[in-house]
């Protein structure tokens, strides 16, 4: 039994408050090549953004957490496709033309 019935029209949560941070949005592909710190390295991916200018980058290996805006480069803006960021040798290819 309800005791108080929730409106329809009533949003139980609130809408996020940007959609766009330091120019990038969630599910861009960059690539961030990190210089100082724990997280040294170059790493290419779909980011997740924060409001804090500090993504999470999905990359094949997994999620690398906390990477700054200052170190990534937008490759593709987000437009709701999947892409195939890497092709793998075809063995085939390589193993016919040798002999």
């Amino acid at each position: 039994m309800e005791l108080w019935p929730e409106p329809e029209s009533v949003s139980r949560t609130s809408a996020k408050s940007q959609k766009v941070v330091k120019g990038f949005q969630t599910g861009d592909m960059v690539k961030a090549v990190v210089t100082k710190g724990k997280k040294t390295g170059v790493y290419s991916g779909r980011i997740a953004v924060r409001i804090s200018g500090y993504f999470n980058i999905t990359t094949r290996n997994g999620v690398v957490q906390g990477i700054g805006y200052k170190s990534c480069l937008k490759l593709h803006g987000s437009d709701g496709y999947n892409y195939i960021t890497s092709y793998k040798e075809d063995v085939h290819s390589s193993a016919t033309l040798k002999g």
